[in-house]
C-alpha cells in the first residue's frame, strides 16, 4: 500500500500552484502582449497571483475560469471587480452559483457595456 505523507501533499499542491501561477504569466505576455510588455517578471506573478486569489474568493476555482478572470484584469484593469458595478454585481452574487456560471455572466454584461459604450459615440458632426 502506497503511503502519501501530507507533507508529500502539499509540497505537490503547492508545485501545482506555482507552475499555475507560471502558465498564467505565459499566457498574458502571449495574449496581451500591449498590456504587459512593460510588466517585470514579478510583477507578472504577482498579477497571477492576484487572479487565483480573488477569482477564488468569488467562488471561481476551475483554471479555465481563472484564465478568464485574468482575462478582464487584464481588458478593465486589475481591481475591474471593484472598480464596474456591473461586475461586482455578478461576482458578489450567492456563492452556490459556480464559477463558471459567474463569468460567463461577465462576458455577457461585458458585450452588453460596449455596445452600449460604442452606441453612445456620435461622429462630430452629430453634436
Amino acid at each position: 500500500m502506497l503511503l502519501i505523507r501530507e507533507e508529500q501533499l502539499l509540497a505537490f499542491s503547492r508545485e501545482q500552484e506555482e507552475r499555475f501561477v507560471r502558465e498564467l504569466c505565459q499566457y498574458a505576455r502571449n495574449e496581451f502582449p500591449a498590456e504587459t510588455s512593460e510588466l517585470a517578471d514579478g510583477d507578472h506573478d504577482a498579477i497571477s497571483r492576484q487572479a487565483i486569489s480573488n477569482a477564488r474568493g468569488y467562488g471561481i476555482a476551475e483554471r479555465a475560469d481563472i484564465y478568464r478572470f485574468l482575462n478582464f484584469m487584464l481588458i478593465y484593469g486589475l481591481e475591474f471587480d471593484d472598480d464596474l458595478p456591473w461586475a461586482r454585481e455578478i461576482l458578489n452574487t450567492a456563492q452556490d452559483r459556480s464559477g463558471t456560471i459567474k463569468m460567463l455572466e461577465l462576458y455577457e454584461e461585458a458585450i452588453a457595456f460596449g455596445k452600449e459604450a460604442v452606441s453612445n459615440i456620435h461622429p462630430a458632426g452629430d453634436r
